[in-house]
């Protein structure tokens, strides 16, 4: 069977007024075999057959190919809905055959033989996905805090409590408007939500719907999908330029500022996607990242441009990594054992001013823990801060003693190579320090010092002398 309407088909009495300019695919079948067993019971002499072959001389006159044998089921009730395009070629049939001129007398005749078909009997089960679309977005503009998804897991349940079950993945596709049509109950239910903003009817949707046109397009233009690599890189040059490691502090800036424009994103995945761990983010995401960045650069300074910039700087990239704790505590210990008067409350304090001069915000409170031992990783920036307490200090942190993460691979790529090698050979931790080839004042000392002074290298804090 092959069906294609070359003629939008006129609209009948019974179709809703918004209907009558869609052409609806398939409409339920009683109005047809109904107004069938009135051309049988006005033509004695007709059979059946007779009737399809009628109807098919009929639909390829207006360019429309249909097999007899699939008229002939839809006449028998074999199916339960038929496209409309056929119960229109009935409605014609009757009106310019049977001395019939208008849908009035087709209804009388339906009334005087018993065969009346109630409106909900009539009414399609499926409508245009064109119906649909304007009043989800409808919806969504209205309530700011509501996402498709949502959207999408309140029809289902509301439809499972009138007896209709649609798995909600599919729901979420017909919102979208990707399939051409659609249950009409969703559309029901789209209006039964609506009603409770005021708005009364599918018409008044409509007419508000395009009086909200502007607002409408911000919606989805904020909530549209995007690459998040340009996200992540956003992030690490507003991260180095603010001296701000802690992408959680981010998230909770950014999710405050999304709030503000209607957009109500987790927590969590907003630091993830800012960690690189997701592979698209929303649009008004990167916009409220570009804002937060582009009021931290000069004026005039092309945005981009000044993020690759930022970001292409390996020593600033470390500052904002993880790093191996136990190299930091093993250079304290050299650093107080060359000075036997200090504690290490000293130099946590030492090491918060000096961070505090790189530009970094943090506690002595903070940072004792980690001299101590009691801590497995930190910020490469203690481990820098930790460098600049010797003379003639290298500052730059040994590539082993950095820790794999999801974006240093993506935006620097000299690294990837180190990661990989790192997270397929653990460094081991040696208590008497590293031998590198390059002398630096973590394996520079004697390792006698540290044996002869500190041959327990457990979590312990000093008093001062």
């Amino acid at each position: 069977m092959l069906i294609s309407e070359s003629r939008s088909v006129p609209a009948d009495g019974q179709l809703a007024a918004s209907e009558s300019t869609e052409i609806i695919s398939r409409v339920p079948g009683d109005l047809f075999r109904a107004m069938g067993m009135i051309y049988l019971h006005i033509r004695r002499g007709s059979s059946r057959e007779a009737l399809a072959r009628q109807l098919c001389a009929q639909l390829d006159a207006i360019g429309v190919r249909y097999h007899l044998r699939s008229i002939k089921r839809h006449l028998s009730g074999d199916v339960a809905t038929i496209p409309l395009s056929v119960q229109a070629a009935m409605r014609d049939l009757l009106l310019r055959n049977n001395g019939m001129q208008t849908w009035r007398d087709i209804e009388f005749a339906l009334w005087s033989t018993g065969q009346s078909v109630t409106q909900e009997r009539r009414r399609p089960a499926y409508v245009a996905t064109q119906r649909i679309i304007p009043l989800v977005e409808l919806c969504l503009t209205l309530n700011l805090k509501r996402s498709r998804r949502s959207l999408a897991v309140d029809l289902s349940r509301r439809l499972r409590n009138h007896g209709v079950k649609i798995n909600v993945n599919l729901l979420q596709v017909s919102l979208g408007g990707r399939q051409s049509s659609a249950r009409r109950e969703i559309l029901d239910e789209l209006l039964e939500l609506l009603s409770k903003q005021g708005i009364g009817s599918e018409a008044e949707a409509l007419v508000r719907w395009k009086h909200l046109a502007e607002d409408i397009a911000e919606y989805t233009q904020v909530r549209k999908l995007q690459a998040a690599s340009q996200l992540v890189e956003l992030a690490l040059a507003w991260k180095i330029v603010a001296h701000e490691p802690s992408s959680r502090r981010l998230a909770n800036m950014l999710r405050c500022r999304l709030m503000e424009r209607g957009l109500d994103l987790g927590l969590h995945r907003i630091q993830a996607a800012l960690d690189g761990k997701a592979k698209t983010v929303r649009v008004g995401l990167i916009a409220e990242m570009e804002f937060l960045l582009d009021g931290l650069l000069p004026n005039g300074k092309d945005l981009k441009q000044a993020a690759a910039e930022v970001i292409s700087h390996p020593a600033r990239l470390v500052d904002l990594c993880w790093v191996q704790a136990p190299p930091i505590t093993i250079l304290a210990q050299r650093w107080l054992a060359e000075r036997p008067e200090a504690s290490m409350r000293q130099l946590a304090i030492r090491l918060a001013k000096t961070a505090q001069v790189m530009g970094y915000t943090t506690s002595h409170n903070t940072i004792q823990p980690i001299l101590g031992g009691f801590k497995k990783k930190t910020r490469g920036f203690v481990y820098r801060a930790m460098l600049k307490q010797f003379p003639n200090h290298i500052e730059q942190v040994p590539a082993e003693h950095v820790l794999p993460c999801y974006w240093l691979g993506a935006v620097l790529p000299l690294v990837r190579a180190t990661q990989s090698d790192l997270r397929s050979k653990p460094v081991a931790i040696s208590p008497v320090g590293f031998q590198t080839a390059t002398p630096r004042p973590l394996t520079a000392h004697s390792s006698s010092r540290i044996s002869e002074r500190h041959t327990d290298l457990s979590p312990r804090y000093r008093t001062p002398r």
